[in-house]
């Protein structure tokens, strides 16, 4: 979200306690485009790993509370709940470690809903 800023952003946080926070997110400047060359480049590990596309697994449960923060385990990602209670996480199996089976769980931080789904 902050990458494509073309103004400076100000963030505020109020803490319960009435500690504030404050921080100023400057921008970026404006990459150039590339055009691409006539000359193939060799082609590197690391290319190839650029290239690759992502293994995804969806996972969704409800109960959630609407607008909730849902924690996807083995904590590899988070995600929001919708304004219905739903929780969508995409996981990038690619980068969970090899075995065959996996199972996930989204846990809602204030609702306490707990979901656990496998991954097959």
């Amino acid at each position: 979200i902050t990458q494509d800023r073309t103004i400076a952003v100000r963030v505020e946080v109020r803490e319960n306690d009435g500690s504030v926070f404050t921080d100023i997110l400057r921008t970026r400047k404006p990459r150039r485009a590339v055009a691409p060359s006539e000359t193939p480049v060799p082609e590197t590990r690391r290319s190839r790993h650029a290239r690759r596309m992502p293994r995804l697994a969806e996972v969704t449960a409800h109960g959630f509370v609407p607008g909730e923060d849902v924690a996807v385990a083995t904590i590899v990602a988070h995600t929001d709940a919708t304004g219905t209670g739903e929780a969508r996480a995409l996981i990038d199996l690619d980068d969970l470690p090899d075995a065959s089976t996996h199972e996930v769980i989204l846990f809602g931080r204030i609702s306490g809903t707990l979901a656990v789904r496998r991954l097959t």
